[in-house]
């Protein structure tokens, strides 16, 4: 599932290649005991995600990626990973500004 995440955040960048890992406990989660709980986040310096396409980036078989460069898996196994063990999986991102030329 790590490897799936850390894949998608290194496919999603550009030039300037900064990715970030950290696992720590978690701070609040419903119902759980806290010495049960871990929290890991990725982080990466892409692009974002476009909010067009955002309800669909756990969706099994889509990719934003060339044909023949993914499957459209990855996010789909990690979610289906994190939730058959009572995990919640989430994404926060900001659509950074690309020029494009005509």
């Amino acid at each position: 599932m790590l490897i799936n995440l850390i894949t998608n955040a290194r496919d999603a960048m550009d030039k300037k290649k900064e990715l970030g890992a950290t696992r720590g406990k978690s701070t609040h989660h419903q119902g759980v005991p806290e010495r049960d709980r871990v929290t890991v986040t990725v982080s990466d310096t892409g692009t974002g995600i476009a909010e067009t396409i955002r309800g669909r980036i756990f969706d099994p078989f889509f990719t934003t990626k060339e044909v023949g460069k993914g499957t459209g898996l990855g996010l789909a196994i990690s979610y289906g990973i994190v939730t058959d063990l009572n995990g919640t999986i989430d994404f926060e991102s900001k659509e950074a500004w690309v020029p494009r030329f005509a």
